[in-house]
């Protein structure tokens, strides 16, 4: 009797310590490419990743601002985009940054012009093996004039759609 209390015990605690192994991710961005005398400014608010499977795993930034996309600092140095909660151990093939539903192009002279922004973009190829206890480290770069094109008869831009790469800085 005492073994399968003692049992009964332990169970929840050895299950409580394999739902913890978990793997951290630190994602920093990067811009590539400018928009003639315009800004874009954008709110990423989380990153998700693909599994071989199919299944997505989805980890909210922290503190989601909204970011000029086109500033000097997000094209010369990457910009940290700090996450909340770990990932599973396991293997990734994509990642996608989502960001909230609404983004602006801002001109020179201050105007603001709306961009439609898809909150569901393609995935970035991506292939990460995590281990538990790890943290990986990866660098998502944005090509801003792909990720918001000329469009219409007057070239306008009138969208946001993130044209991401992934590079993978190693784990730690």
């Amino acid at each position: 009797m005492r073994a399968i209390l003692s049992l009964l015990i332990a169970l929840p605690l050895l299950l409580l310590g394999g739902c913890q192994r978990r793997s951290s991710l630190d994602l920093s961005l990067t811009v590539h490419g400018t928009l003639a005398e315009s800004h874009v400014l954008a709110r990423p608010v989380a990153v998700e990743l693909l599994d071989p499977e199919g299944r997505l795993h989805r980890l909210r930034l922290r503190e989601p601002d909204q970011i000029d996309l086109s500033a000097a600092q997000a094209l010369n140095a990457p910009l940290h985009l700090p996450l909340r909660g770990r990932l599973r151990p396991g293997h990734y093939v994509g990642l996608r940054l989502v960001f909230a539903d609404s983004a602006w192009l801002e001109a020179a002279n201050g105007s603001r012009q709306p961009l439609k922004v898809d909150v569901r973009g393609p995935f970035a190829p991506l292939d990460v093996q995590l281990s538990a206890h790890d943290r990986q480290r990866l660098t998502a770069q944005i090509d801003l004039p792909a990720s918001v094109p000329q469009q219409g008869v007057f070239h306008e831009r009138l969208s946001f759609l993130p044209a991401l790469s992934v590079s993978s800085v190693g784990s730690r």
